[in-house]
């Protein structure tokens, strides 16, 4: 008695009698399955893709190491003023950055700030501003072996801080058990 009317658009179908409208059909629920699936596949793969500040080291054993990503520049200065300081990296890109924070607190600095001498520096406020600035070609007068990353010193293994820096001496503290030693 009713007349069933059947039109198809792209990949719907509109059926039609007096008591049922079916607006998806079986293959549109496969489709939307099918999307559904991959979108949250492209989001689980697109999580293990992104950078992280560390990265880590595998060795034969099974314990696993993790390194921090070093984002200490090295260079020789430039031109600086009363609030500014340039550092020409080891690269050859010139950077200028300024001596204190966006938040106005002031970068640390260890050692003189004089020209053509060697840095070791990190930056914050997008590279904008000093963090670290440490002053290689006074510190290498004291230590010769000697590592640093993130613009944190480490001798022999040792994590210090440094409390002074000059021309003529170099003060250090253990971070570990807070033992002080200067160099002359």
């Amino acid at each position: 008695m009713f007349r069933k009317s059947v039109f198809r658009i792209n990949l719907f179908t509109f059926a039609t009698d007096n008591h049922n409208l079916n607006i998806i059909t079986h293959s549109m629920k496969k489709f939307l399955f099918v999307l559904a699936v991959a979108i949250l596949g492209t989001q689980f793969t697109g999580c293990n893709k992104k950078k992280t500040e560390t990265e880590v080291e595998h060795s034969d054993s099974t314990a696993v190491a993790i390194t921090p990503i070093d984002s200490t520049l090295y260079g020789t200065s430039g031109e600086f003023g009363m609030s500014t300081f340039t550092l020409i990296t080891d690269k050859g890109d010139t950077l200028y950055v300024t001596r204190d924070h966006e938040d106005g607190s002031m970068a640390q600095i260890y050692g003189s700030t004089d020209y053509d001498q060697r840095y070791a520096m990190t930056t914050c406020d997008n590279g904008e501003s000093i963090d670290v600035l440490i002053n290689l070609s006074e510190l290498e007068k004291f230590l010769k072996s000697y590592k640093i990353v993130n613009g944190a010193l480490f001798v022999n293994g040792d994590s210090m801080q440094i409390v002074q820096l000059c021309d003529d001496s170099l003060t250090l503290r253990n971070c570990k058990n807070n033992e002080f030693k200067t160099y002359k």
